[in-house]
């Protein structure tokens, strides 16, 4: 079944619309992995980062982020207080004995990430509208 872009928004300093945009590109590229894992990788910190960025606006639990990103409680605390440490993610409260974090989006390393991650995904849609308007011609 071959896949129909029907709406790409292209604003790069709206939040909302870029998340559609990412969506869009979602349904666009038939992949498993993300545009920022087809660059750097799937290692486990990566999976995190790319999990935090797509879900920035909402905290989660130690255990969700590491089943939401597909990977070992264990490996999650590996390296996890660097996360913490450098300041990437912040601490945002604590229900029962579960701490929840999320993206920090005031920390300037994460400010790059997020410019990087958006860059990307427009490089892939670009390529993505480039071999639809092959196909569109043929």
């Amino acid at each position: 079944m071959e896949r129909v872009l029907v709406f790409i928004v292209l604003y790069e300093n709206v939040h909302f619309k870029l998340q559609i945009f990412k969506y869009s590109l979602f349904f666009l590229l038939p992949m498993e992995k993300s545009s920022f894992q087809l660059v750097f990788g799937s290692s486990p910190t990566i999976k995190v980062i790319d999990f935090l960025i797509e879900h920035q606006e909402f905290d989660y639990s130690l255990t969700d982020i590491a089943k939401q990103s597909d990977i070992a409680w264990s490996t999650l605390h590996q390296f996890w207080p660097d996360f913490v440490r450098s300041s990437m993610v912040q601490k945002t409260r604590k229900i029962g004995r579960a701490e929840l974090y999320k993206l920090n989006l005031q920390n300037p390393l994460v400010k790059k990430i997020l410019e990087m991650d958006w860059l990307i995904t427009k490089h892939y849609a670009q390529i993505e509208l480039q071999k639809q308007k092959i196909k569109v011609k043929n």
